[in-house]
């Protein structure tokens, strides 16, 4: 984690690496390759905190999203359709913005080299939400690489229906609009 500090990387890419090393080698130890996970031992270096960068969440804080996600649906919007803990999941470990997670098809997702391709979003068009064949910023088209928990998570997803066209779609298989699909989860 120092060579990538004294190399310039920022220290959100730092703290990611850090995470998915530790999450990589946890999985290690839990399917017996390993038995204890080295990276329990790494310590960040002393990084100024940049002004553009947003706080994450630490790693306890995410299980207890990541364990919460699955309860959300049970406990505290009953009516909610069941997909919406594992859109928790996938926003949550994937980084894709909620627009692009809304405009997720089954096509970008490439279960043999574990990638997401990004290259849309959901707008609404007056009051109708509908994908567009752009992202945020020219650089937010991108293929992703697929966390396991994110693979595991979309493995489980049936579609909605024959006609949807996205992945976290309503049960009708329409698409989500985003303040729709905020208000599903917001407190």
């Amino acid at each position: 984690m120092n060579e990538l500090f004294q190399n310039g990387y920022s220290p959100t890419i730092i703290k990611h690496a850090k995470q998915f090393t530790h999450e990589m080698l946890e999985a290690a130890v839990d399917d017996g390759y390993l038995v204890a996970n080295p990276a329990r031992k790494i310590k960040l270096p002393n990084m100024p905190k940049t002004k553009n960068e947003k706080s994450s969440f630490t790693p306890e804080e995410e299980q207890a999203i990541i364990d919460f996600a699955p309860l959300f649906l049970t406990q505290k919007k009953p009516h909610v359709p069941h997909k919406i803990g594992k859109a928790i999941i996938v926003l949550l470990k994937s980084g894709m913005r909620q627009e692009e997670l809304l405009a997720l098809s089954w096509g970008d997702i490439n279960f043999n080299s574990n990638t997401i391709r990004i290259h849309q979003t959901v707008t609404l068009n007056g009051y109708a939400p509908i994908i567009v064949q752009k992202t945020k910023t020219r650089e937010s088209t991108r293929t992703i690489p697929m966390h396991p928990l994110v693979r595991q998570t979309l493995k489980n997803i049936e579609p909605a229906t024959d006609k949807s066209k996205t992945v976290f779609c309503k049960e009708d298989g329409g698409i989500w609009a985003q303040n729709c699909f905020y208000n599903l989860y917001k407190s």
